[in-house]
């Protein structure tokens, strides 16, 4: 089939939406010949690379996405459009931005909702999934604000790193256009090789930090809190966050050159983990924090993040022999797991 795309020289948001359409049916498959995106115009390459981290979810939800754009038809696209007029066309910005926002969104969301939960007990039908029944029921109101002081510190921390690490995503090939939207098996590989490389990357840097100097001087401000909160995640010295929690996360997307749209899943999914295995909370339905949980009631013990080098280096020696071990599961029944035989 052949697409004739009306030229519209009306404004630059009508040029925009027939770009926009052209790619788009283009990865409908109702045109063969792949549009050059360089000879359109960096407007659409804007476009996609935004468009398109919501877009991700085509490959892992079977279409509904795209059915979703077909359905909203143009002013869906030229809603799009205006917005990505605020970002402008650099691509420091969208990556400064739209990885920020990735970190940051689910952090503070997932953290609103565990707020009320530890400084109130509220909703109280949810504290008989608290693991460590006995402890931080309520949090202390100056340690929670001690915490998040410590928290805002380190996100500045954090978006100046990211500011930083632009030119390491020019030199490793960090990909923006919609042409190179990974494949269905290109996207699930990466991710893989990004936890591989995080479990690596953690493990021994974390274990490192256990070492007597480091612990002494900077791991020791993360393990005040022996019964871990959500926000404890980020509670933690500035030279932990940048070497420990950080680097592993941001860098294996660069090493590989992956795609903006990919990166960003990958920074809320490994955000959206890190904060539920520091909440002290096993709900039904959740990855199960009980293997984090037990590092910092014990210390030294489950330094990961999978578990794989722990048991590598028989580091989970004790939590095998404890019941945490037999809860650390995710379970979809809405008695705990503790309580279900």
């Amino acid at each position: 089939m052949s697409l004739k795309v009306k030229n519209c020289h009306s404004s630059n948001i009508s040029q925009l939406k027939n770009k926009a359409t052209l790619l788009y049916h283009y990865y409908q498959g109702q045109i063969s010949d792949k549009p050059n995106i360089l000879t359109m115009g960096r407007d659409s390459n804007i476009l996609f690379s935004v468009l398109l981290l919501g877009g991700i979810a085509d490959f892992l939800f079977n279409g509904y996405f795209t059915r979703f754009l077909k359905i909203g038809g143009e002013w869906y696209i030229s809603g799009w459009l205006q917005l990505l007029q605020l970002f402008g066309h650099s691509r420091v910005f969208l990556f400064i931005i739209a990885t920020m926002a990735s970190l940051g969104i689910p952090f503070w969301t997932i953290n609103l909702f565990f707020m009320s939960l530890d400084l109130k007990g509220k909703p109280a039908f949810l504290r008989k999934y608290k693991i460590q029944s006995d402890k931080n029921i309520p949090v202390d109101w100056k340690l929670y604000k001690k915490c998040i002081t410590v928290i805002n510190k380190n996100q500045l921390i954090a978006t100046i790193l990211v500011i930083l690490m632009y030119p390491a995503t020019q030199w490793g090939g960090m990909k923006y256009e919609a042409e190179d939207l990974p494949s269905l098996p290109r996207f699930f590989s990466e991710m893989l090789y990004f936890a591989i490389v995080q479990e690596i990357a953690f493990y021994y840097l974390h274990r490192l930090m256990h070492y007597p100097a480091l612990y002494k001087h900077i791991h020791k401000v993360h393990h005040e809190w022996t019964a871990p909160i959500s926000m404890a995640v980020v509670y933690v010295h500035p030279i932990e966050h940048i070497v420990v929690n950080m680097i592993p996360i941001l860098l294996s997307p660069v090493l590989i050159g992956a795609h903006i749209s990919t990166a960003c899943i990958w920074y809320m999914a490994a955000t959206f983990v890190s904060t539920i295995h520091h909440s002290g909370y096993h709900f039904p339905g959740f990855p199960s924090p009980q293997f984090h949980d037990y590092h910092h009631l014990k210390f030294n013990q489950c330094y990961g993040v999978l578990g794989w080098l722990d048991r590598l280096h028989n580091t989970d020696s004790q939590f095998r022999k404890s019941l945490n071990y037999k809860w650390d599961s995710m379970y979809f029944t809405l008695k705990p797991i503790w309580m279900d035989g």
